[in-house]
């Protein structure tokens, strides 16, 4: 073999460095894209939420109820038909009303029979009336408002009134401090969501 042949490198190994150095670069560019991937995925609070809710808006369900057909309370003999749809928060709690079914129409019919014509005849009294039959309807099934929470509330304190009303915080403050009800805390919502009317006629 010449000295020119022996100084000649083996092109196998050659071929093998570059085939190393671009598996390094590939690796790199893949974990860089990987980087830039993941940190697009990280979204924007706002967003999420709005997402979430986008969620939790298909899961709803639109249950309708048969027609109602009962006797109003007054003087005068009227009736009323009403037609209604339940709006829940999903397939688990339209189970649960079906289950107790006729609870649930016990319990519309008493409320619907205990309303005077004039209380359905306009928006507010219909719109009062939905909020009811939400709340009857998720209390069937379990659901409960936050209780009222009580505070004391500290009888005042005399040195730091001013002269002209000693008198009154004087007497004020040989009471016994006072229990004071304030807005229900935040509860869990209610399964009943909204009630539609499908139909309503008073006559």
């Amino acid at each position: 073999m010449s000295e020119a042949e022996k100084a000649t490198p083996p092109k196998k190994s050659k071929k093998g460095l570059i085939i190393a150095i671009a598996a390094v670069l590939v690796l790199g560019g893949g974990g860089g894209g990987a980087w830039f991937f993941m940190k697009g995925k990280a979204k924007d609070p706002a967003v999420a939420e709005a997402e979430a809710k986008k969620a939790a808006q298909k899961s709803r369900v639109f249950m309708p109820l048969d027609p109602f057909t009962v006797n109003l309370t007054g003087e005068e003999e009227r009736f009323a038909q009403i037609a209604l749809v339940l709006e829940l928060t999903n397939n688990e709690t339209s189970e649960e009303i079906k289950a107790i079914m006729p609870a649930v129409r016990n319990k519309l019919l008493l409320l619907l029979s205990s309303k005077q014509p004039r209380e359905l005849l306009t928006l507010e009294g219909k719109q009062k009336l939905a909020i009811e039959i939400a709340d009857q309807t998720g209390r069937l099934i379990g659901w409960a408002p936050a209780p009222a929470k009580k505070v004391k509330v500290k009888a005042p304190d005399p040195e730091k009134d001013t002269e002209a009303s000693e008198d009154k915080t004087a007497e004020a403050a040989k009471e016994p401090d006072t229990e004071e009800e304030t807005p229900k805390p935040k509860a869990k919502p209610n399964p009943v969501e909204r009630v539609h009317f499908a139909q309503f006629i008073v006559q």
